[in-house]
């Protein structure tokens, strides 16, 4: 092709610089979107937007940057998809509870196909999330998981029985991020799908290496998800061919699996020595049980309490339970991997905690009652979770232009919560690095901002089994304390080197020194 009369360029070059030039205008339009709504931002990048600031600081480090240097409300570009950094309580109220009927679903900057529309975490439509929530509610009651600690008790003690099995003298030195995953991934299953998988045991081990591949997603190895944050509208070609980003066969495997199960359990009737979630998912029951949902972060609580109107189909029981292993494996192991960290490195903390097990428990197996006792725990746990929150981000789609508090928002984008950075803000917690328990004392606890705490979500979308979570966190760490003494292993690395993924991951795992106690 000439051009001008003056130089002759391939066909095929041309179309290549015709493709770069249409796309850098397209970013062009996209990254102007923060600047035409008065929203300070990151600078983003021509064609690739924040992707080096992530590549260099990681996820979560990237967003503490964004917000120490821009405020409480701030935009980034994951490629050309734009987001919102908040942190300001006052507007995170307003967001995630009091307006919750304006910005009620998540982030939907990606597409979500059908069968996951059918769950409670990522369903797009109010009224299914509504029934779904009402539905699953009651499987997390106090009533309910005093059944259910019995699993958590079962896997504890194949647990210990693992750990004592490796020792060859009084001490061993371990990864616990294998072992508190594989802890996490048998409860999971068992509560949630209704299969004793055993992590050590092969009877299951088709069904098990599917769960593992399903829930080892990762971004980078997709490539059509980094496609979509390149160029958000190619949302709009997936929808229509209703493409799933997960791994598709195991989905299909383990949902198979699933549907004898449950046919199965139908067949059996409601039987009452079957206590798992998966049952209660399965029951129709009128419930007048307690309710999971917190009322200070639900100013509309009675919404959220009506009573369901139908069963769940088997098509959703079957996309919640494979829900439920996504949000309660990594969420609850990682809690657990730093929690150890830190009872490791504080050993004073270690002694006083066991101490109040030795008054409050003794020898006596935890359980869901007997751990509401141990204050110090709790208070343990508490900060374990603000430095290290198990969820580091929560978001909402909002889906028209809104003005909340001086804040003008652009529809189509992703409001974020940061809770890593945000359980970091020196005017919300004074020398936020420094690990203190007594943060969460009685005394202290009212003093703490409301909204600038939240390792499991805020408002009527947080983690329905967050109650759940706490009792196999705490059960476990009781059970570790009766058996071990956890110290910190030659080089282990304090602070922790975290990895740059979403997630809290410690780099190189999290190995510590089990010591048997006489």
């Amino acid at each position: 092709m000439d051009i001008l009369g003056i130089i002759t360029l391939p066909g095929w070059l041309v179309f290549i610089l015709v493709i770069i030039i249409t796309f850098y205008f397209y970013t062009a339009r996209k990254h102007s979107l923060f600047k035409r709504y008065g929203i300070p931002a990151i600078t983003p990048k021509p064609f690739i937007g924040g992707f080096p600031l992530l590549s260099k600081k990681g996820v979560m480090q990237c967003e503490y940057y964004a917000t120490m240097t821009h405020g409480k409300c701030v935009g980034f570009f994951f490629g050309n998809m734009p987001t919102v950094f908040l942190t300001d309580p006052e507007i995170i109220r307003e967001i995630f509870v009091k307006q919750f009927h304006k910005f009620p679903s998540r982030s939907q900057a990606l597409h979500i196909s059908t069968f996951w529309e059918k769950t409670i975490l990522l369903t797009t439509k109010y009224d299914t999330w509504h029934f779904l929530r009402t539905t699953i509610s009651p499987a997390f009651t106090s009533r309910k998981l005093r059944k259910m600690d019995s699993i958590v008790e079962s896997n504890l003690n194949r647990m210990i029985k693992q750990l004592n099995d490796k020792f060859e003298n009084t001490e061993l030195i371990i990864d616990m991020v294998s072992v508190f995953q594989g802890l996490t991934m048998d409860v999971i299953c068992q509560a949630a799908m209704g299969v004793k998988l055993d992590s050590s045991n092969d009877a299951n081990n088709e069904l098990r290496r599917q769960v593992s591949g399903l829930l080892s997603w990762s971004i980078e190895k997709n490539p059509l998800l980094l496609l979509s944050f390149l160029i958000p509208d190619l949302k709009k070609v997936f929808k229509l061919f209703d493409i799933d980003f997960n791994n598709t066969k195991a989905i299909k495997y383990i949902g198979q699996c699933m549907e004898e199960i449950i046919k199965e359990r139908k067949e059996q009737g409601n039987a009452d020595d079957v206590q798992d979630i998966l049952q209660l998912m399965i029951n129709k029951e009128d419930d007048n049980d307690d309710s999971t949902v917190d009322p200070k972060d639900v100013e509309d609580e009675q919404s959220l309490l009506e009573k369901p109107h139908r069963n769940m189909t088997d098509d959703e029981v079957i996309a919640n339970a494979i829900v439920f292993l996504f949000a309660g494996y990594d969420t609850t192991s990682t809690a657990m991997i730093f929690t150890s960290y830190f009872l490791a490195i504080h050993q004073d903390w270690q002694e006083k905690i066991r101490q109040e097990i030795n008054d409050k428990i003794g020898d006596k197996e935890p359980n869901y009652d007997n751990i509401q006792e141990l204050a110090n725990l709790e208070m343990f746990v508490s900060e374990s979770m603000r430095i290290y929150p198990p969820v580091t981000r929560v978001n909402r789609q909002n889906e028209q232009d809104s003005q909340v508090g001086q804040y003008n928002f652009p529809k189509n984008i992703s409001i974020t919560i940061p809770v890593f950075t945000l359980h970091r803000l020196p005017e919300f917690w004074p020398e936020p690095e420094k690990f203190d328990p007594l943060r969460f004392s009685s005394e202290n606890k009212a003093k703490i901002l409301p909204y600038t705490y939240c390792p499991f979500g805020i408002g009527p979308r947080n983690c329905v089994g967050l109650r759940f979570a706490k009792m196999e966190l705490k059960m476990t760490m009781v059970k570790l304390l009766q058996n071990f003494q956890i110290k910190p292993s030659p080089g282990l690395s304090i602070p922790p080197k975290l990895d740059k993924h979403v997630f809290c991951r410690p780099i190189g795992g999290m190995k510590l020194l089990l010591e048997k106690r006489v």
